[in-house]
């Protein structure tokens, strides 16, 4: 008997028998899903299919519809027991508002996370930070074009299915008001759909995440106010809708998130110059609870200890100069401003 040969143009030939095997099984048997649904699902994964074609799939690698409970229930869903906390609720966020998404069974009311990445090492970290929900061992998707990515995704429960309707309200993806901007979350974010510029481009710097798909109302009262929470400040919204960071602003928000990158396929997203962490002279002398003009004039006569960036345009302090700073002023060695009350300022 003759093996039937695949056409070049199929889609089988395009994504491989045993990748749509894979997704029919998870799709139209795991989670119970129409064809239509079950094309929507692999189109949303990059594999491109119409509903006719999902049911050619299903013919062809003789699914049947009496193995899915079992396959949903022993393979692919967790006890219905309550697991979330705040933390991996900052993790789910963290997530979610980047690269990944919430996949639900409305009729069984679970879901499950599903993130890419483009690094496997990154996809691993993830599968770390889920392994409460049993993520699995991340696989590669080719996809179209030869645009691939590094998938995870966790086992099906039911706290996800209660997050997607903080992040899907009405079926659209938009930010939660109840987000908390942690450090996980945060960083989470920066990693997925954040970006710094390189040193390389001079010596400006900008930061942005790609908040584009979301809406302008949620980035303006919700996004926001939240970074200025954590002193940090927007300096603009785009008219695509990228959240941009203010530049006096991105060393700390470097350093509220840990000021490194957990995994190493990401540290050009934390490389930041070290002067650019340092405290400005503004800064500086509100913390000493000085003017501008006598803490200039110090630096100006070399009175005090200071830094300055490449090429001296500005003047900084490490924290050891400001903690000598500031002592010598609180000493009485170098008197402050005469008539001004002193106001000191300590800055995170």
């Amino acid at each position: 008997m003759k093996t039937k040969k695949i056409r070049s143009d199929s889609v089988e030939a395009r994504f491989g028998l045993e990748l749509l095997e894979e997704k029919i099984e998870e799709y139209y048997l795991g989670q119970l899903m129409s064809a239509k649904d079950t094309a929507i699902a692999m189109t949303n994964d990059g594999i491109t299919v119409s509903d006719d074609t999902v049911l050619r799939l299903v013919s062809k690698f003789g699914v049947r519809r009496s193995k899915a409970m079992a396959i949903s229930l022993v393979k692919s869903t967790l006890p219905r027991v309550k697991m979330i906390d705040d933390e991996m609720e900052s993790i789910i966020d963290g997530i979610v508002i980047g690269d990944g998404h919430i996949r639900v069974n409305n009729n069984t009311k679970i879901g499950r996370v599903v993130i890419g990445s483009m690094y496997e090492e990154f996809a691993l970290y993830c599968q770390k930070l889920l392994s409460r929900y049993k993520a699995q061992d991340p696989h590669y998707n080719s996809g179209e074009k030869g645009i691939g990515m590094w998938e995870t995704k966790t086992l099906h429960h039911i706290d996800f299915y209660e997050q997607h309707q903080r992040w899907y309200p009405g079926g659209v993806k938009d930010i939660p008001s109840d987000i908390r901007f942690t450090p996980m979350m945060l960083t989470l974010w920066h990693l997925g759909d954040g970006c710094l510029s390189s040193p390389l481009n001079g010596n400006a710097r900008y930061m942005y995440f790609s908040t584009n798909s979301f809406s302008r109302e949620s980035l303006e009262n919700i996004v926001v106010p939240k970074f200025a929470e954590i002193g940090v400040e927007v300096s603009r919204i785009t008219e695509d809708n990228r959240v941009f960071i203010a530049t006096k602003s991105i060393a700390h928000l470097l350093k509220f998130m840990g000021g490194k990158s957990p995994v190493s396929c990401f540290d050009y997203k934390f490389d930041i110059e070290e002067w650019r962490a340092m405290t400005s002279m503004r800064q500086a002398a509100e913390s000493a609870g000085l003017s501008y003009g006598r803490l200039s004039n110090w630096v100006k006569n070399g009175l005090i200890e200071h830094s300055r960036s490449p090429g001296g345009k500005k003047v900084v302090f490490t924290e050891d100069q400001l903690s000598s700073l500031r002592s010598r002023v609180d000493s009485g060695e170098l008197p402050i401003e005469s008539g001004k009350k002193r106001r000191v300022v300590d800055f995170v």
